[in-house]
């Protein structure tokens, strides 16, 4: 009988030449920016090519003795950061703006900061 059973992978990520040791989640979205083009007669005629882009979500424990990193230097001055994130033998470099984020304090909760990026597309590339 065949097992249904699997290996799944982690992900490590670090922000500007510093890996993340509390982390907890990364979400990467990626767009297109195509625009639709329209026309009179045939309606719905394709899409014009974009600037593809990605932004990214990184989620960290926040520990008492403070952030791991400071993100709100570059949000502020409009600084490029460095983020490169590892998954499954492969690897995404890039670099991008930190356009935000939140942090989460509160009883019978842990401490919580989102670090919110707008980045420019890449591959993933096989390491």
């Amino acid at each position: 009988m065949a097992t249904i059973i699997q290996t799944y992978t982690d992900a490590d990520v670090s922000f500007n030449d510093r890996s993340l040791a509390e982390a907890q989640k990364v979400d990467l979205t990626y767009s297109s920016n195509a625009v639709d083009v329209q026309t009179m007669r045939k309606g719905f005629s394709g899409q014009s090519k974009g600037a593809a882009k990605m932004t990214c979500a990184i989620t960290m424990a926040l520990p008492a003795s403070g952030p791991e990193v400071d993100p709100y230097t570059p949000c502020i001055e409009g600084e490029p950061v460095k983020v490169v994130i590892y998954r499954a033998g492969e690897v995404l470099n890039t670099e991008g703006y930190v356009s935000g984020g939140t942090e989460g304090h509160g009883s019978d909760v842990a401490s919580s900061q989102v670090i919110n990026l707008n980045l420019v597309y890449r591959p993933w590339v096989k390491i």
